[in-house]
């Protein structure tokens, strides 16, 4: 799902970043690419162009969380699990600038003690939304 969300962003002329796992052998962005692959065989194709494919930049949490900084947008993907939720915020909130809007918390991680900082809240993304956007984040684990 993550991959799609990206390749509408880029649609839009949003530069975007897929975030995913780090794979366990070769290419840390080995398990984005893969995802980034998927694309070519779904039909229709979420992208507007098989060129755009290259405008949506592959990231892994372990080498790539200082790109989140510049990020406008930041849309998770991630099954709805409180823990591996509470988990991906804390590992990204650090590093989120003031400028950037997320989705609201979900219900179970709202408490004092949830990760993520207040924010600009974001639960819906238009395509007239995406002209003030400078730089997306798609963050997705499978």
């Amino acid at each position: 799902m993550g991959a799609q969300i990206a390749a509408h962003l880029t649609n839009a002329n949003v530069e975007t970043i897929l975030f995913e796992l780090p794979a366990k052998e070769g290419d840390p962005n080995g398990n984005v690419k893969k995802a980034l692959e998927g694309l070519k065989k779904l039909e229709p194709n979420p992208l507007s162009s098989p060129s755009r494919l290259s405008y949506i930049q592959p990231a892994n949490y372990e080498q790539n969380l200082e790109l989140l900084r510049e990020c406008d947008l930041v849309i998770e993907a991630i099954a709805e699990r409180v823990d591996w939720k509470s988990d991906l915020y804390r590992k990204v909130a650090p590093y989120l600038g003031p400028q950037t809007s997320s989705p609201p918390t979900p219900r179970a991680c709202r408490s004092t003690a949830s990760p993520m900082p207040s924010r600009k809240p974001c639960a819906t993304v238009s395509a007239a939304y995406t002209s003030s956007i400078r730089r997306a984040i798609c963050i997705w684990l499978s």
